[in-house]
């Protein structure tokens, strides 16, 4: 049985929806909750020190990677094919391969008259107040951290 465009897009849609529902209860509590901020405040601080750490281990691999003539040969080599296949998962700019396609079609289909119109407004929606919530959660989290980095 061969796979309807239409209805593949409507799970892709309704999936990037429960995803939009579920980070705005996440943004929600932490707006609403002030242990919760405090507590992600606190989380903030230790995940940048992670970042910091991860990007001094890239910066010693890159000047490995520099100083060796074989590395830097493979690197490239490995970096194009990368390229290649990243074409083919994220798609390029006319839509007709991987994520960006699966977008494009998701804009078709939820045209007035098409098969996923009753999604359109409810995922617009939905994301809209992922937003509203995201920003408020920063804005508590950013209240916060002043106390830990003075």
């Amino acid at each position: 049985m061969p796979l309807n465009i239409d209805v593949a897009t409507t799970y892709v849609m309704e999936f990037i929806q429960a995803l939009f529902i579920i980070l705005g209860e996440t943004y929600r509590v932490i707006a609403t909750n002030s242990s919760v901020a405090n507590n992600t405040a606190d989380d903030i601080y230790y995940i940048f020190g992670l970042v910091k750490w991860l990007t001094h281990v890239g910066r010693d691999m890159l000047e490995i990677t520099m100083a060796n003539q074989t590395l830097m040969n493979y690197s490239v080599e490995m970096w194009q094919k990368l390229g290649t296949n990243a074409t083919y998962a994220l798609g390029d700019w006319s839509g007709n391969h991987g994520i960006a396609y699966i977008a494009k079609r998701g804009y078709v289909c939820a045209q007035p008259g098409q098969y996923c119109e009753s999604y359109g407004f409810s995922e617009t929606y939905h994301a809209l107040q992922m937003h509203k919530w995201m920003f408020r959660a920063l804005a508590e989290i950013g209240k916060r951290l002043s106390t830990i980095y003075p």
